[in-house]
């Protein structure tokens, strides 16, 4: 195994001096890489800017509203429409007018008052980078929204407890 090893080495060695004594090879393997790294270390940013979403809010709960006007708050997010059904989710999506959909239960308020209530939010994973952009940006709304709602709900215990 160890002979095999020095053998790929001694050959990597001896390919590498030959491109490197040749001045097109030596520009054609140092000169991209380089300049990659000076344009894209300026220009390409990974940060969304703008993120469609859409809405099926089936609870329309004070609570519901509350939620999705944090989403609307924000400079990045823009509501584009406010939908009824899956399939509108799923054509809003698939015609990629939306990146997200914010899907809120019929029950949110009520189970948000018992301590948990479960939000969907389903994204358009064509750009799976841009997809977990936009997740860590709506997951930062919902935990903004989550921290507020309990301090509220502390507060309230602690007026009804004086």
């Amino acid at each position: 195994m160890l002979e095999s090893l020095l053998r790929i080495a001694a050959l990597t060695r001896k390919e590498l001096l030959a491109v490197l004594k040749d001045r097109r090879a030596r520009n054609a393997l140092l000169l991209p890489p380089i300049l990659q790294c000076l344009l894209f270390g300026y220009a390409a940013t990974y940060d969304l800017n703008h993120v469609p979403y859409v809405v099926l809010d089936r609870s329309h709960s004070i609570a519901s509203q509350d939620l999705l006007s944090r989403f609307d708050g924000t400079a990045l997010f823009e509501r584009v429409a406010e939908v009824r059904t899956q399939q509108e989710v799923r054509d809003y999506i698939n015609d990629r007018r939306a990146l997200l959909a914010v899907e809120i239960p019929d029950d949110f308020a009520r189970r948000l008052e018992k301590g948990a209530a479960d939000v969907q939010i389903i994204a358009d994973g064509r750009n799976s980078n841009t997809a977990g952009t936009a997740l860590g940006y709506a997951q930062s709304v919902v935990d903004s929204f989550n921290g507020n709602w309990l301090a509220d709900q502390l507060a309230r215990l602690q007026v009804r407890y004086r």
